[in-house]
């Protein structure tokens, strides 16, 4: 989904084959796409529930920056229950702008997300 001209939203991919109906596409064919669509001229900022990056760095350039959200771990699942930091806010979106601008014409940044949760939106709003 295109958030704006150079704001791309779309889920995490994964290792898995695409799958529509899952709306989840593979990390390759993403990967892939971005390269074709956008040359050099993107990077992609990773909303995760966990400190480690589910997205493999070398396939976008290495030109991912991960924002993990606050979480708990309730009967071994990882939820995220607090609101991000306004630092971890401040910081998603001084990011986001300081890339866009670096070439106000050509760059786009790619939002990965995990799901749609109030807390993930709330990155997004922001």
């Amino acid at each position: 989904d295109q958030l704006a001209d150079r704001i791309v939203l779309m889920r995490s991919p994964w290792q898995m084959p695409s799958d529509r109906m899952a709306h989840r596409n593979n990390i390759d064919v993403v990967s892939e796409y971005l390269l074709e669509r956008y040359g050099c001229n993107f990077a992609v900022w990773n909303i995760e529930r966990s400190q480690r990056s589910l997205v493999e760095p070398e396939k976008f350039r290495n030109q991912v920056l991960n924002f993990a959200l606050p979480t708990t771990e309730v009967k071994g699942q990882s939820l995220a229950v607090a609101p991000p930091s306004i630092e971890l806010l401040t910081r998603f979106c001084s990011s986001l702008m300081f890339w866009l601008q670096l070439d106000r014409t050509r760059f786009v940044a790619v939002i990965h997300c995990r799901d749609t949760s109030p807390t993930t939106l709330l990155f997004i709003i922001a």
